[in-house]
Protein backbone atom coordinates (compact mmCIF):
# COMPACT_ATOMS: atom_id res chain seq x y z
CA UNK A 1 0.00 0.00 0.00
CA UNK A 2 2.75 2.33 0.69
CA UNK A 3 4.41 1.80 -2.63
CA UNK A 4 1.73 2.33 -4.42
CA UNK A 5 1.11 5.69 -2.08
CA UNK A 6 4.77 6.43 -3.27
CA UNK A 7 4.12 5.96 -6.48
CA UNK A 8 0.78 8.28 -7.08
CA UNK A 9 2.62 11.09 -5.49
CA UNK A 10 5.38 10.66 -7.65
CA UNK A 11 3.34 10.64 -11.08
CA UNK A 12 1.15 13.78 -9.52
CA UNK A 13 4.40 15.96 -8.24
CA UNK A 14 5.87 14.82 -11.90
CA UNK A 15 2.24 15.60 -13.63
CA UNK A 16 2.19 19.48 -11.40
CA UNK A 17 5.68 20.12 -12.34
CA UNK A 18 4.92 19.63 -15.69
CA UNK A 19 2.15 21.73 -15.67
CA UNK A 20 3.94 24.42 -14.37
CA UNK A 21 6.93 24.15 -16.84
CA UNK A 22 4.40 24.38 -20.09
CA UNK A 23 2.70 27.03 -18.29
CA UNK A 24 5.70 29.36 -18.28
CA UNK A 25 6.58 28.39 -21.98
CA UNK A 26 6.01 31.32 -23.81
CA UNK A 27 3.18 31.17 -26.61
CA UNK A 28 3.22 30.28 -30.19
CA UNK A 29 1.51 31.88 -32.87
CA UNK A 30 -0.36 29.70 -35.33
CA UNK A 31 2.41 29.34 -37.12
CA UNK A 32 4.60 27.89 -34.45
CA UNK A 33 6.90 30.36 -34.17
CA UNK A 34 7.33 32.10 -30.67
CA UNK A 35 6.28 35.63 -30.12
CA UNK A 36 8.60 36.95 -27.77
CA UNK A 37 7.35 39.85 -24.92
CA UNK A 38 8.96 43.36 -23.70
CA UNK A 39 7.71 46.04 -21.94
CA UNK A 40 8.11 49.69 -22.59
CA UNK A 41 7.90 51.56 -18.93
CA UNK A 42 8.77 55.40 -18.57
CA UNK A 43 7.99 56.77 -15.13
CA UNK A 44 8.36 60.11 -16.51
CA UNK A 45 5.32 59.97 -18.75
CA UNK A 46 3.53 57.71 -16.30
CA UNK A 47 2.80 54.46 -17.91
CA UNK A 48 4.02 51.39 -19.54
CA UNK A 49 2.61 48.49 -21.74
CA UNK A 50 3.84 45.00 -22.99
CA UNK A 51 4.36 44.44 -26.93
CA UNK A 52 5.52 41.62 -28.90
CA UNK A 53 9.49 42.01 -30.26
CA UNK A 54 11.43 39.60 -32.35
CA UNK A 55 11.32 38.69 -36.17
CA UNK A 56 7.42 38.57 -36.14
CA UNK A 57 6.76 41.27 -33.59
CA UNK A 58 7.55 44.95 -33.55
CA UNK A 59 10.58 47.83 -33.09
CA UNK A 60 9.96 50.36 -30.75
CA UNK A 61 11.07 53.97 -31.14
CA UNK A 62 10.70 57.14 -28.94
CA UNK A 63 10.60 60.29 -30.83
CA UNK A 64 10.85 63.75 -29.24
CA UNK A 65 7.91 66.67 -30.42
CA UNK A 66 8.47 68.24 -33.32
CA UNK A 67 5.29 70.45 -33.02
CA UNK A 68 5.92 74.31 -32.91
CA UNK A 69 3.49 74.79 -29.53
CA UNK A 70 5.45 72.30 -27.41
CA UNK A 71 2.42 70.43 -26.56
CA UNK A 72 3.77 66.96 -27.44
CA UNK A 73 5.38 65.40 -24.58
CA UNK A 74 6.53 62.34 -26.79
CA UNK A 75 5.79 60.06 -29.42
CA UNK A 76 6.34 56.07 -28.90
CA UNK A 77 6.01 54.27 -31.63
CA UNK A 78 6.04 50.45 -32.59
CA UNK A 79 6.86 49.40 -36.41
CA UNK A 80 6.56 45.82 -37.64
CA UNK A 81 9.78 44.46 -37.76
CA UNK A 82 9.56 43.36 -41.17
CA UNK A 83 8.50 46.77 -42.19
CA UNK A 84 11.43 48.44 -40.20
CA UNK A 85 14.35 45.97 -41.47
CA UNK A 86 12.44 47.15 -45.50
CA UNK A 87 12.19 51.53 -44.35
CA UNK A 88 14.87 52.24 -46.49
CA UNK A 89 13.66 50.71 -49.32
CA UNK A 90 10.45 53.33 -49.49
CA UNK A 91 10.89 55.90 -51.96
CA UNK A 92 11.66 59.52 -50.80
CA UNK A 93 8.11 61.31 -50.28
CA UNK A 94 6.61 58.13 -50.20
CA UNK A 95 4.38 57.01 -46.94
CA UNK A 96 5.44 54.91 -44.23
CA UNK A 97 4.02 51.53 -43.51
CA UNK A 98 1.14 51.29 -40.30
CA UNK A 99 1.87 51.83 -37.30
CA UNK A 100 0.73 51.48 -33.66
CA UNK A 101 1.62 54.43 -31.86
CA UNK A 102 1.54 56.00 -28.16
CA UNK A 103 1.44 60.45 -28.57
CA UNK A 104 1.64 61.56 -25.39
CA UNK A 105 0.43 65.41 -25.19
CA UNK A 106 0.21 67.83 -22.61
CA UNK A 107 -3.43 68.40 -20.73
CA UNK A 108 -2.39 71.91 -19.08
CA UNK A 109 -6.07 73.17 -19.46
CA UNK A 110 -7.69 70.42 -18.01
CA UNK A 111 -10.65 69.45 -20.06
CA UNK A 112 -12.30 66.67 -19.80
CA UNK A 113 -11.77 63.65 -21.81
CA UNK A 114 -14.15 64.20 -24.77
CA UNK A 115 -13.77 68.34 -24.61
CA UNK A 116 -10.12 67.62 -25.28
CA UNK A 117 -10.39 65.11 -27.71
CA UNK A 118 -12.72 67.47 -29.84
CA UNK A 119 -10.58 70.62 -29.04
CA UNK A 120 -7.02 68.94 -30.38
CA UNK A 121 -8.38 66.89 -33.82
CA UNK A 122 -4.93 67.27 -34.85
CA UNK A 123 -3.38 64.92 -32.22
CA UNK A 124 -7.21 62.42 -31.77
CA UNK A 125 -8.57 62.75 -35.49
CA UNK A 126 -11.46 62.45 -33.90
CA UNK A 127 -12.98 64.60 -36.86
CA UNK A 128 -12.03 61.61 -39.37
CA UNK A 129 -14.31 59.10 -36.88
CA UNK A 130 -16.03 56.43 -38.55
CA UNK A 131 -17.59 54.63 -36.04
CA UNK A 132 -19.32 56.33 -33.12
CA UNK A 133 -17.09 57.30 -29.91
CA UNK A 134 -17.85 54.55 -26.75
CA UNK A 135 -16.85 55.32 -23.63
CA UNK A 136 -14.37 52.19 -22.07
CA UNK A 137 -11.53 52.04 -19.52
CA UNK A 138 -7.32 51.43 -19.64
CA UNK A 139 -6.10 49.98 -16.52
CA UNK A 140 -9.37 51.46 -14.78
CA UNK A 141 -9.15 54.87 -16.46
CA UNK A 142 -12.06 56.68 -18.46
CA UNK A 143 -11.56 56.57 -21.98
CA UNK A 144 -12.98 56.91 -25.18
CA UNK A 145 -12.42 55.14 -28.41
CA UNK A 146 -13.72 55.36 -32.20
CA UNK A 147 -12.56 54.29 -35.24
CA UNK A 148 -11.25 56.77 -37.63
CA UNK A 149 -9.65 57.02 -41.29
CA UNK A 150 -7.05 58.88 -42.90
CA UNK A 151 -4.13 57.81 -44.86
CA UNK A 152 -4.66 54.19 -43.15
CA UNK A 153 -7.75 53.13 -40.97
CA UNK A 154 -7.44 53.34 -37.19
CA UNK A 155 -7.98 52.53 -33.97
CA UNK A 156 -8.00 55.16 -31.83
CA UNK A 157 -8.43 55.05 -28.26
CA UNK A 158 -7.81 58.25 -26.12
CA UNK A 159 -7.00 58.93 -22.14
CA UNK A 160 -6.29 61.25 -19.51
CA UNK A 161 -4.50 60.42 -16.52
CA UNK A 162 -2.48 62.67 -14.31
CA UNK A 163 -1.37 65.92 -16.58
CA UNK A 164 -1.39 64.17 -19.95
CA UNK A 165 -3.59 63.14 -22.47
CA UNK A 166 -2.62 59.43 -24.08
CA UNK A 167 -3.94 58.58 -27.80
CA UNK A 168 -3.50 55.43 -28.59
CA UNK A 169 -3.63 54.73 -32.21
CA UNK A 170 -3.48 50.91 -34.16
CA UNK A 171 -2.88 51.86 -38.09
CA UNK A 172 -3.79 48.90 -40.54
CA UNK A 173 -4.65 47.92 -44.18
CA UNK A 174 -6.53 44.96 -43.08
CA UNK A 175 -9.25 43.79 -40.32
CA UNK A 176 -6.89 40.46 -40.17
CA UNK A 177 -3.41 42.08 -40.00
CA UNK A 178 -1.55 41.80 -37.07
CA UNK A 179 -1.31 45.02 -36.48
CA UNK A 180 -4.95 44.98 -35.74
CA UNK A 181 -4.69 42.32 -33.56
CA UNK A 182 -1.63 43.04 -31.44
CA UNK A 183 -3.48 46.25 -30.81
CA UNK A 184 -6.03 45.63 -28.01
CA UNK A 185 -3.33 43.25 -26.01
CA UNK A 186 -1.33 46.10 -25.85
CA UNK A 187 -4.01 48.49 -24.67
CA UNK A 188 -5.02 45.37 -22.20
CA UNK A 189 -1.49 45.75 -20.80
CA UNK A 190 -1.71 49.18 -20.21
CA UNK A 191 -0.79 50.31 -16.32
CA UNK A 192 -0.20 54.16 -15.31
CA UNK A 193 2.33 54.35 -13.24
CA UNK A 194 3.26 57.50 -11.07
CA UNK A 195 4.89 60.09 -12.60
CA UNK A 196 8.35 60.60 -11.43
CA UNK A 197 9.75 64.36 -11.87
Amino acid sequence: MKKEVSIFLTIAVVAVIGYGIVQLLPDKTDEGVVKKQDMYGNAELGFSFVYPTGANGYVLEERDPLDIEDIVVRTVTLMRSEDYANIKNIPIGSEGPPVISVMVVKNDKKQPLRTWAESAIAFSNIHLKTTDVVETTIDGVQAIRYMADGLYASDTVVVIHGEYTYVFTGQFLDAQSDLRNDFQPLLDSVRFVPKTN
